[in-house]
């Protein structure tokens, strides 16, 4: 900004929430700001400080004995004002404050006259009136320790002229030669406890109180609520005044900070500049908008204005926004120009008049224009279409068409507000009001708005007499309409018409429900449920839908009422049918009949189930019965073999009446148990299904927390716990008494041995109980027990999966998605607890593993949490805590078990880059100086992974990473081979564009490592033998220059030596690439060849091959060496491929040359010379085998592979690039010889894994000119192997699906002629490939296919055609959510015609197809509807 000798600098900061608990923090945060002021005043130095309030937290909280404000604020003044106005070099008077909300004492002024004063605040007159009361002092001792602090403060200081009042207090003082005034404006002399709509300024304190200030340079008004926060009635007179008195506004409390240009005159203005963050409670707030911030504030009095807002980041420094700094938008110039303040007057004009058109639309409230209602952005009544039928379209017309009063009634959900919408959507002048608390508004709306029609929803009978009232006072020709969900006769008498919704078809309407309930999206599982527990019962789909929307769940309210009347109807259930109801509830669902029908006699023959004394007969008679009743009053569904209560809500309630009335339910379990395993299986799950259901009873938690009790409960025995069966109701019981459950199983657990629970707990039973503790560790209040019980499991692990106890477990640890609702605090504890037990310092250690992570989260979710019920989410501070104690939990385990320490260096190495990113910079340098310390610094992993972060990730200042820069230099190698593999680190993400210049910079930066190398004779240490295993190819700079150093010298020989002697460390397959590559650049000396001689005779055979391919040249010579050594026993088929791997090819020439040679001279072909030329030949484009004439010797090399004793790879790709030169050529010779290929292949052998699998669908029909004859020749042929048809009869026809395969996307002609031609075999051949089927456009069957009705006219009598087609017809696959039975039911259409078919033959074998797919789709629809009831 220019012109500095004129410019006065402001720091505005406000809301600093002093609490007296948390001291340190503020100085903490104070320090971070002066920190910056530092900085910030070499510039140019501070002015004035202006603060706009909220000096303490709450009135003083943490001060004295009960929030002391005249400590609080002698605290501020020594804590804050003193420190700040030293770290400016300025005096204390240049300190400017206001009071805020908090800086009051809300308790000091009596309620009720507070409310009587709030009622003398209704217009401007009256506020201006109150605020002269000669009793306002004792109205408002609310703030009487502030003013009384501030008169203390200000009347020492003689550098300013300082007047205060009951409300403005006024500052004259002169700086930098400018003459300022400044205004404390008091806007928190009516805040209360509930500040809505209290907050007045009074507009005295502009118009007298600042009157002195008139004369000034520079007006500034400073106060604590933004203007948006006063009374509507003032706000805008406030404006206006502000714009004559001041040039800047400021003010605070809204914590978001903002800067708005005010102009209510033509030539008249201000700025409001408004401060964000909450200084000392908002340290670790995240979001930009509410971060910590101040602003410098440069100004240019009458000229120009700058803002700098600086923002805390990271929770520590405070930064200049650059954000608000771009474009300059920061800066604002005094406009001047008439045309400028004339545009800017009538923009924010244009605002002024639609804030007004706001206040009349608050005023008619709740009524708007029913289009504005329909279309409002989230409006989910009008989110889909209406779901209308006959009558809904009937009532819609009468009510368009009717000019007198309606009233609209159904039930809840059934649509009659989306009617209502849809019915007028296009009338005007209509208003809707969604409440009947509307009278109010309606008169306002009457007598303004003068409406058409006027639409109450929600409205009862009382409310709708009023509003008829209401409209006859005003003399209003309004037709009223009124919605109402109650159908009762007082509800339906109106003096209009009445239309009533009703229903015949509840399913329908359920749906329609549903449909209309405004479910979201995301919520879909939501809307299934509801359908399955309403049972199509359509009130208590309302009150489903009414639960999930208040609730969050689907627990019905009154449940006892709303049960028993939906059970008992019309007269009063007898006891027994109650007892056979509940012993049905207590199983989801109850096998009845069929090959489940055990369940169900079980049910009736067990006493301390159904609780009937009476004899069997009666028994199975009082069950069939009540059964029958309630099946037909659908409260039974029967389904296939099984059998359920319904709707679900009524089942849990009469379960939660059994656990009532039979406390003892172990003899139960007991007794199940005793089953056969079957039987067991399937009655615990059932059972299981119940009780995991249960979680809204309110009783069945008592009941299963006094089963699960260690010490009383009949479920603290492992004979059920540790069962397959029983198990299975751990898992249920978790979700409904996790608590107890978790502090059963802890006992059980803790009873045996890590070695027993590791052997004899293992399969199912360990899988049910590790998937309930899943479940339970996310209840708050059973983490510790369940975790326990976890770690337990973990120590004594036998899984190999993710999701075992060790996974779950160390999961519990995440910052995020953690699996829990336990706080990091309740994780300490439970590690701090476990670490007295040496046998879990591991698990320990891997827990510590994952709770120092930083991301990416994900988490198992075994048993299905809802997405609703979330993990714990802590806050910044929270992390920051936690990782501190995590620290120091992993430094004393290491400190008692130091045989930890490797798992220890790798936890740290792997967690470096998270813990420096989220600025946990301390943390992580005392667990490196700890674990540094340990291993004397010589730790290459973690200095690699600094080094990383610091060259790939480091985002900070050049401070921070000198820091890390010298935590990285404590890690210096202590060895040459970490030297280098150092070197390489730091470099490795120094490439840039030019990977040129990038090589030749590596290349002389490692020529000293080189030199060290040779110098220091490293090349007889153990760093040589590291280097020969080192895989890097980063090393090949480093190779290079070695080379270079050695080559035609003598020290050649030491260090060729020092190699031969280092491989003898080595297997004797070593093939790695140091030597290689050393060599190739060292080139073919005698030396050389002598290591190569010294290395052939060690037996180093791979690696001498390796070396000859380096070595050799276009002539070959170290081939046919090689090659004579193959066959002499020395080398093998992987030297050979070493060789080939090292060769350097000058073109595609020397890869033919070299397969020629290789398969001339009796070297293996499919593992060797196949695969060689194959990858070769992969590596490029076609065109340049075209271009080097290859592509008749490729047919040729291609097409003479033999298949046999061929692995399964090779031969498809063989096959794949036979295709690609077909495509590549369009060559129907190639075509030809390879479909003979196949045939020869196919009929001689026998393939488990075809190669040629959908090869036809290439060849044809393309090609079907060229190859069908043939195939069908092979086809029909009657000595054709069975292999052949197997192999090829999925690829040429129907296959696995039912439509056409290639063969008969061919001409259908050619193939019926073939028929006709040959009509032993090939009828029947091709009915076992042909289509089967011919679809509907919706994928239905329609008929069967063409191709195969031809077959039954021209060749019916051919049983084995008839035959094969059956078993096209049961050769295929399915997926679909239709049933698999639907899929089977769509044959019998297809079959029918056939009955009437005028060959016997044909007839006879229709029959006998529909019969088997009838009886197949009863067998399918009995599985499904068992399967559907079973797992819901």
């Amino acid at each position: 900004m220019d012109r500095k000798e004129f410019m006065i600098r402001i720091l505005h900061f406000s809301d600093f929430h002093l609490n007296g608990y948390h001291v340190e923090e503020s100085k903490n945060v104070l320090s971070y700001m002066m920190k910056a002021l530092a900085e910030i005043k070499k510039d140019h130095n501070i002015d004035l400080v202006l603060f706009s309030g909220d000096m303490l937290e709450q009135g003083g909280v943490g001060f004295g004995v009960d929030k002391d404000l005249k400590e609080g604020f002698e605290k501020f003044h020594e804590v804050v004002i003193t420190p700040l106005m030293e770290c400016l070099g300025l005096p204390e008077s240049r300190f400017i404050f206001t009071p805020g909300n908090h800086d009051i004492d809300r308790k000091a002024d009596d309620d009720i006259i507070d409310d009587g004063l709030e009622n003398r605040c209704g217009s401007l007159a009256e506020i201006i009136s109150l605020s002269k009361d000669p009793r306002i002092f004792r109205w408002t001792s609310r703030i009487d320790a502030f003013k009384n602090f501030e008169r203390e403060y200000y009347a020492p200081f003689r550098d300013l002229n300082y007047k205060n009042s009951r409300f403005a207090s006024t500052f004259e003082l002169e700086i930098n030669g400018v003459k300022v005034g400044i205004a404390s404006l008091n806007t928190v002399w009516r805040c209360g406890y509930n500040d809505a709509h209290k907050i007045v300024l009074g507009l005295n304190q502009i118009t007298e109180q600042c009157k002195p200030l008139a004369d000034k340079q520079l007006r500034i008004a400073l106060t604590h609520y933004p203007i948006s926060f006063l009374k509507e009635i003032e706000r805008y007179d406030v404006t206006r005044k502000c714009a004559n008195a001041f040039d800047l506004f400021f003010c605070g409390h809204s914590h978001s900070g903002f800067t708005d240009f005010h102009i209510p005159e033509r030539n008249k203005f201000f700025w409001e500049i408004n401060g964000s963050g909450s200084l000392v409670s908002n340290v670790y707030e995240e979001k930009d908008k509410h971060k910590n911030s101040f602003q410098i504030v440069d100004c240019i009095p009458n000229v120009r204005y700058a803002i700098h807002t600086y923002k805390q980041v990271y929770f520590q420094e405070f930064e200049l926004d650059r954000n608000a700094e771009a474009d300059k938008k920061n800066e604002f110039d005094v406009p001047k120009d008439p045309k400028m303040l004339q545009a800017l007057f009538e923009e924010q004009q244009a605002e002024l008049e639609k804030r007004k058109e706001d206040l009349f639309k608050v005023k008619i409230g709740p009524f708007e224009k029913l289009q504005d209602f329909m279309n409002r952005p989230n409006n989910s009544i009008m989110s889909t279409e209406l779901v209308s039928c006959a009558q809904i379209d009937n009532i819609i017309q009468s009510l368009l068409l009717d000019s007198g009063n309606s009233r609209l009634m159904a039930l809840s959900g059934m649509g009659k507000t989306r009617i209502i919408m849809e019915a007028f959507k296009n009338t005007e002048n209509v208003y809707y009001s969604p409440s009947a608390d509307c009278i109010k508004g309606m008169a306002c709306l009457l007598k303004e708005c003068k409406p058409n029609i006027v639409i109450i929803d929600n409205c009862n009978a009382s409310s709708m007499h009023a509003a008829e009232k209401c409209i006859e006072e005003y003399g209003s020709r309004a037709r009223l309409i009124t919605v109402y969900n109650v159908l009762t006769p007082e509800e339906k008498s109106t003096g209009g018409k009445l239309y009533e919704l009703d229903y015949s078809i509840t399913k329908d309407v359920v749906d329609k429900m549903i449909d209309n309930a405004n479910i979201p999206q995301q919520e879909q599982l939501i809307s299934q449920a509801i359908k399955n527990r309403s049972g199509n019962i359509p009130y208590m789909a309302i009150l489903l839908i009414d639960a999930f929307k208040k609730k969050g769940n689907l627990s019905i309210d009154n449940p006892d009422k709303v049960l028993s009347e939906i059970l008992q109807g019309k007269k009063e259930l007898d006891e027994q049918s109650k007892d056979v109801l509940r012993a049905i509830s207590l199983f989801e669902p109850l096998g009845k009949d069929h090959g489940v029908k055990d369940e169900y006699d079980y049910v009736t023959h067990s006493c301390k189930i159904h609780h009937i004394k009476q004899r069997q007969d009666i028994v199975d008679a009082g069950f069939a019965d009540t059964i029958r009743d309630f099946e037909n009053r659908q409260l039974i569904e029967h389904e296939g073999s099984c059998i359920r209560i319904r709707p679900r809500p009524l089942a849990e309630w009469l379960t939660e009446s059994w656990l009532q009335k039979n406390k003892e339910f172990a003899p139960v379990i007991e007794d199940i148990n005793q089953q056969e395993d079957d039987l067991k299986r399937r009655l615990f799950r059932a059972l299981s299904n119940r009780i995991k259901l249960m979680t809204s009873s309110k009783f069945a938690p008592q009941i299963f927390d006094e089963l699960n009790n260690p010490d009383t409960g009949s479920f603290h025995d492992e004979r059920i716990a540790f069962s397959k069966a029983g198990s299975q109701l751990f898992l249920s019981m978790g979700v409904v008494s996790p608590v107890m459950v978790a502090k059963n199983l802890n006992s059980l657990l803790q009873a045996k041995s890590f070695d027993w629970l590791r052997k004899e707990l293992d399969s199912d039973a360990r899988r049910n109980l590790v998937w309930a503790l899943e479940n339970i560790c996310h209840s708050e209040e059973a983490f510790m027990d369940a975790a326990k019980c976890l770690a337990r499991l973990a120590v004594a692990e036998n899984e190999d999966f993710s999701n075992n106890a060790t996974g779950l477990f160390v999961q519990l640890f995440h910052i995020y998605l953690p699996g829990t609702k336990a706080n990091l605090k309740q994780r300490i504890s439970l590690l701090q607890e476990l670490r007295n037990d040496e046998c879990y310092l591991p698990l320990i250690m891997k827990a510590l593993d994952n709770a120092f992570m930083s991301g990416p989260f994900n988490r198992s979710n075994t048993c299905g949490i809802d997405d609703d019920n979330a993990d714990y989410l802590p806050s910044g501070q929270d992390i920051l805590f936690y990782w501190k104690d995590c620290a120091a939990i992993f430094k004393a385990i290491l400190e008692r078990n130091e045989t930890l320490l490797p798992a220890a260096k790798k936890i740290l190495v792997r967690r470096v880059t998270g813990l420096a990113h989220l600025e946990t910079k301390n943390i992580l340098f005392d667990l490196l100086d700890f674990l540094g310390e340990k291993c004397n610094y010589d730790w290459i992993e973690v200095r690699n992974a600094l080094s990383q972060y610091l060259n790939k990730w480091f985002k900070g200042t050049d401070i921070l990473r000198q820091e890390y820069q010298e935590m990285l230099d404590k890690f210096t190698p202590k060895n040459f081979f970490y030297s280098l593999t150092a070197f390489r680190e730091d470099h490795h993400f120094n490439i840039g564009e030019d990977y040129s210049v990038f090589a030749k910079s590596m290349e002389e930066r490692l020529m000293p490592l080189a030199e060290e190398f040779l110098n220091d004779k490293v090349y007889e240490k153990d760093d040589l033998v590291k280097l020969l295993a080192d895989r890097n190819l980063d090393n090949v700079w480093f190779i290079k220059d070695l080379s270079i150093l050695i080559k035609n010298r003598p020290i050649i020989n030491d260090v060729f030596k020092a190699i031969l002697c280092a491989l003898s460390s080595f297997p004797k397959d070593y093939e790695e690439n140091f030597i290689p590559n050393l060599i190739s650049f060292i080139g073919d000396t005698d030396i050389v060849k002598d290591f190569v001689k010294d290395i052939g005779r060690a037996g180093y055979y791979r690696l001498s091959a390796s070396i000859l391919g380096v070595l050799d040249n276009k002539e070959r010579p170290y081939l046919t060496l090689l090659i004579a050594g193959y066959h002499n026993g020395i080398y093998d088929d992987e030297c050979i491929l070493q060789y080939l791997r090292r060769y350097n090819y000058q073109s595609i020439n020397d890869v033919f040359d070299i397969f020629h040679t290789l398969q001339k001279d009796g070297i293996d072909e499919k593992r060797v010379c196949y695969p060689f030329l194959l990858n070769h030949v992969w590596l490029i484009n076609k065109e340049e085998l075209q271009k080097f004439n290859h592509i008749e010797d490729y047919k040729e090399i291609l097409l003479a592979f033999d298949f046999k004793d061929s692995s399964n790879s090779l031969n498809r790709k063989i096959v794949s690039n036979i295709e690609d030169l077909i495509r590549f050529t369009d060559d129907k010779d190639l075509v030809l010889c390879f479909h003979q290929k196949i045939m020869q292949v196919l009929v001689s052998l026998d393939y488990a894994n075809n190669p040629f699998d959908n090869i036809y669908f290439d060849l044809l029909p393309k090609y079907q000119d060229v190859i069908l004859d043939d195939l069908l020749k092979h086809l029909g042929s009657s000595d054709l192997l069975l292999a052949y048809r197997i192999s090829l009869y999925l690829n040429l026809g129907s296959g696995l699906g039912t439509g056409k395969g290639p063969l008969f996307q061919c001409d259908e002609e050619k193939l019926k002629a073939a028929c006709l031609k040959n009509p032993e075999n090939l009828p029947a051949r091709l009915a076992h490939l042909c289509p089967v089927y011919e679809f509907s456009s919706e994928g239905r069957k329609n008929s069967f296919s063409g191709f195969f009705l031809w077959l039954c006219d021209n060749f019916g009598d051919q049983k084995r055609m008839l035959e094969e087609f059956g078993a096209n017809m049961g050769t295929f696959s399915w997926c679909g959510v239709d049933g698999f039975s639907d899929f089977i039911a769509q044959q019998i259409p297809c079959i029918k015609p056939l009955l009437n078919h005028n060959n016997q033959t044909v007839r006879e074998w229709a029959e006998k197809q529909l019969e088997a797919v009838k009886n197949e789709v009863i067998r399918e629809k009995g599985n499904e509807a068992y399967e559907t009831m079973i797992r819901g």
